[in-house]
């Protein structure tokens, strides 16, 4: 049902008074808001938050609020007022305000986020709510028509098992290229025992049926000396629901996947799981993972009473890849989520998923956030930028690629705004476990397959080079690999490969 989002300034402190309207449905998030505002330390489980050991600050510098005209408001109109990021622990909130102020402390404070509802979906017309727009302490007051959203791949074909194989690669064809691969990995191998360092273990040969890996030339990353192989990264995915687990491939731990709805859509998340982390270990399995160490934390957008909350699984999915503040890994997350059954990113939703989305690129959290463009047939010309990596889908290419290139698929949304097209036609992943994969397409797949080049970036950026690389560094590479050419329809691009990012990837981590 529609409803508003109330954003009030982050240097407001509300008032025990506001606090307390508030306590009957929100007990939890008015404690803990109590206790960040009469906080004075960093200090928390031991631990002193970076670059400053103490942290004060007078009431003086607090923005004041009419907060008697926004209660007004809302009883006039017979909206209740609660905390907008109820499906989000209050807890992990505070811990990253804690650290978050004391880098930027007029930056962002997600306990001032507030939703303005009614059980009929009633809210007031835009002439009345300028009026709460002008109170001092605001920064916006925004309807938001409704809670629905489904996953971006809408295709109904998009989650289908696909019998045989693709109809433009004969057997023939197949057969070269898995023994092209074999023969590539054993070469690599060769060369790697005779250079100077400790041979890497090498991973089994790509699948024929995962000729978008054999494209990208993963094995690159997975044969450096330190392997891409998603050591060290967190990565955290936005979606409906997933399988947790499918033995042998793969197993998410329960901590990392805390609210699983047996009655949810699994397909969509499960493929996502299955392009990014089946095992290298596992024998006899006709597929491998981009990236099979990755930490992974599944964020479902699945509220309560069935009422989908885009604003808490985006905001979990942030704190879940920060980690621990002071954090011991580097954090990405891929958001597979859209506004409009697809049409749109989700960061066209609002100003608030806009805005938690920024933060993430920005510095001081500074986590690469890999957004799919969704599959409206729309062009996004947008003057905002959140930093997010924008992710629009090609075609499987008929007759064969030459140098690399690829069409836009036909529902991909384009536009300025977009900044990589990557397949997302017949990629096979694990839905269906069986010696015939499913077929994954549409944005969503190609975002999981630059989410997957991204966390493998950062795995040897972190492991080799002790360095985390900026997302806005990570965009401007694969922007420039994309090399789109050409106009309207007939406009190419290239697939990123492995090998020109990871030239990119040597050339910043020895200069920076």
């Amino acid at each position: 049902m529609p409803y508003l989002i109330l954003k009030i300034d982050p240097s407001v402190q509300l008032s025990a008074n506001w606090l307390k309207s508030l306590e009957a449905t929100d007990s939890t998030f008015t404690d803990v808001y109590t206790e960040l505002v009469t906080d004075t330390s960093p200090q928390e489980n031991g631990r002193l938050r970076p670059d400053t050991d103490t942290y004060t600050k007078s009431s003086a510098q607090f923005t004041p609020m009419d907060e008697q005209r926004v209660v007004d408001f809302a009883k006039k109109n017979n909206l209740s007022i609660s905390f907008l990021f109820k499906g989000s622990s209050p807890r992990a909130i505070a811990d990253f305000q804690r650290y978050y102020r004391l880098n930027r402390p007029d930056g962002v404070n997600y306990l001032n986020y507030f939703r303005l509802s009614n059980p009929k979906g009633e809210i007031p017309p835009e002439t009345e709510r300028r009026k709460l727009v002008d109170v001092q302490g605001v920064t916006y007051l925004e309807a938001q028509p409704d809670d629905e959203r489904v996953p971006l791949t809408h295709h109904p074909n998009a989650n289908k098992p696909v019998s045989g194989q693709p109809r433009t690669i004969s057997l023939l064809a197949r057969l070269i290229r898995f023994i092209v691969a074999i023969v590539r990995v054993i070469i690599r191998v060769i060369f790697t025992l005779f250079r100077s360092g400790p041979a890497p273990i090498a991973p089994p040969p790509i699948s024929s049926c995962q000729n978008y890996m054999q494209e990208l030339g993963i094995d690159q990353a997975w044969l450096r000396p330190q392997p891409g192989t998603g050591q060290d990264v967190r990565l955290a995915i936005i979606d409906h629901q997933w399988m947790r687990n499918i033995t042998p491939l793969y197993t998410i731990p329960p901590a990392n996947y805390p609210n699983p709805n047996p009655d949810g859509a699994t397909d969509h998340g499960t493929n996502t799981l299955g392009v990014l982390l089946p095992r290298f270990s596992v024998p006899s399995r006709p597929y491998v993972g981009l990236v099979p160490k990755t930490d992974v934390y599944l964020s479902t957008v699945d509220g309560p009473n069935g009422i989908q909350d885009n604003h808490s699984a985006l905001l979990n999915a942030k704190l879940n890849a920060s980690g621990p503040i002071v954090t011991d890994k580097t954090g990405v997350i891929l958001v597979q989520i859209g506004t409009s059954a697809g049409q749109l990113p989700l960061e066209n939703q609002n100003s608030t998923i806009f805005d938690i989305i920024k933060c993430a690129t920005s510095a001081p959290v500074s986590i690469a956030v890999v957004e799919a463009a969704g599959n409206g047939t729309s062009t996004i010309n947008t003057t905002t930028d959140s930093g997010a990596i924008m992710i629009g889908s090609t075609n499987y290419p008929t007759p064969p690629a030459v140098n690399h290139r690829y069409t836009r698929r036909a529902n991909s949304n384009s536009g300025p705004r977009i900044d990589v097209f990557v397949w997302g036609d017949q990629i096979r992943t694990v839905v269906n476990v069986g010696p015939t994969p499913a077929t994954f397409t549409d944005t969503s797949a190609a975002s999981t397959i630059v989410a997957g080049i991204v966390c493998s970036l950062q795995s040897i950026a972190r492991a080799q080079y002790g360095k985390v690389i900026p997302p806005g560094e990570l965009r401007n590479w694969l922007r420039a690999v994309n090399q789109p050419m050409g106009t309207g329809a007939a406009t190419t691009y290239k697939m990123p490969l492995m090998a020109d990012l990871l030239v990119k990837l040597d050339a910043y981590c020895t200069t920076h």
